[in-house]
């Protein structure tokens, strides 16, 4: 246990918060660039009319 005065139990209680928001909108960003590359593969097979996800799942066609 960290023993502070009490001043410092409101700017760790600030920075905590701030390391929260950070973690969380870095996370969120994580999702909606994950959901972008989904739908870029998506789009590329159907417009290449190949199945683009087989190759990456079971390697290069021999």
């Amino acid at each position: 246990m960290l023993v502070t005065d009490g001043d410092s139990d409101s700017e760790a209680s600030s920075e905590s918060d701030v390391v929260k928001a950070v973690h969380e909108t870095a996370a969120n960003l994580m999702l909606i660039l994950a959901l972008i590359h989904v739908a870029g593969v998506a789009a590329e097979s159907y417009a290449l009319r190949r199945n683009l996800v087989r190759p990456m799942i079971k390697g290069p066609t021999r």
